[in-house]
């Protein structure tokens, strides 16, 4: 994860996403650049990282064929 603050804004990369060109392959990052409040935006992905990791969402399943249940 990438942090960087500028004033009262603040940029946060969490991943990057490498795609092919015509020249080769390049790479973008991904995630929130100049947000106001990035300290607070980074503590809540820090936490959802946390929560994640003590309690891993279940293995994925076939979605119901059905549709959507109102």
């Amino acid at each position: 994860m990438f942090f960087t603050e500028d004033g009262d804004r603040a940029t946060i990369h969490f991943a990057k996403r490498q795609r092919r060109t015509r020249r080769g392959i390049t790479s973008d990052d991904i995630g929130f650049e100049r947000i106001a409040e990035g300290r607070a935006v980074l503590s809540l992905i820090r936490q959802v990282q946390a929560r994640m990791k003590a309690a891993p969402l279940p293995p994925h399943t076939e979605p119901d064929d059905r549709g959507p249940r109102l």
